[in-house]
Order: C-alpha cells, then structure tokens, then sequence
C-alpha cells in the first residue's frame, strides 16, 4: 500500500499553510514571544508547549518513513484515516481561502457557519486521520495535550477578537460552535 507516500504528501500540503498562503495570528507562538510581553519563564514555557505539539504532530510521518512497509494496519483504518486527514486539509485549506478572500472585517459565512476555527478543525482531522492510518496507538497519548495546547491557542484568539469586534463577535460566538460540536 502507499501509506507512506500518501502521508507525506499530507504533511507536504502544509507547506501551503505555512509559506504560501501563511494567514496572520496574533495568538501564534511567534507573535506571542516577538510582542515581548511575556516573562523569560513564560516565553519558556511557550516555546516548550510549542516544541511538543510539534513532536506529536510529526511523529506520525516519522513513523510512516521509518517503519514502512513493516506497518500493519488494516485496510480499511488506512483508508477511513487518510480519507479524514484528506477531509481535514480541505477543511483548512478552505478556511484559509475564505479568510485570503474576505469580503468583511469578520468572516462568519461558509465554512465558518459551522465552526469558528475551520483550519484548526482540518488540522485536528488530519492528525486524527493520519494517527487512524498509520495505526501505531501510543501516538494516541500526545493528543490530549496536543489539543490542550491548540485549544489554549484558540481562547485567546478568541479574547482578541472578542476586543477587536465587540457584539458582533460575541453575536457570532453564540450562533456558531468553537469546534463542530457545543
């Protein structure tokens, strides 16, 4: 099978995020630490969250370089997780297109009906999705703080843009869910 191939591919797909169409955030471990308004222990401990998110990001492409072809995993969990990492990077990817083409000071339409946070959202599908078809379960252990960290990220982001846009961002935060779910 083409885990391996498929999974780099998925990973190749951020350099899109990232370099490409790179979208602005004021709540990003860089602009955090350049605004200078953190300790030397806070900037630390920021960089340090930062550094083991990353690792258990990635660790699954590492997985699917080192141990290919010796991966067994059934057809079908490869199958049902590239679909939902392939799921996930649309979903970004397409947040990332309407936040580029924005019409409006505040995106609320679209795929931002359904979630406030649709790139993230695609990032967790795709981890989820890639950890699902590689099929190595102890990579399942780095989720939950992986997700506590992207989930501390989005609160604040949360609180600026409450600042930044008032009623209308409370107004949007009360129709439409943080995640897909309430």
């Amino acid at each position: 099978m083409l885990l391996s191939p498929i999974v780099i591919g998925i990973y190749l797909s951020f350099i899109l995020d990232l370099w490409i169409w790179p979208i602005p955030s004021e709540t990003s471990t860089r602009s955090i630490l350049q605004t200078g308004n953190t300790s030397s222990i806070q900037s630390i401990g920021l960089l340090v969250r930062h550094l083991i998110s990353l690792v258990i990001f990635m660790a699954p492409l590492a997985i699917a370089i080192l141990k290919y072809p010796m991966l067994e995993q059934t057809r079908i969990m490869v199958i049902a997780g590239i679909g939902l990492a392939l799921v996930g990077r649309v979903f970004s990817l397409f947040g990332s297109y309407m936040l580029r083409n924005k019409r409006s000071d505040l995106v609320t339409n679209s795929i931002f009906s359904i979630t406030r946070h649709p790139i993230v959202m695609g990032i967790h599908f795709t981890l989820f999705g890639v950890i699902l078809a590689v099929g190595e379960w102890p990579l399942w252990i780095g989720v939950p703080f992986y997700f506590w960290n992207m989930d501390d990220k989005i609160r604040q982001e949360e609180k600026l843009l409450e600042k930044q846009y008032g009623i209308k961002y409370r107004s949007y935060m009360v129709k439409t869910p943080r995640y897909l779910w309430r």
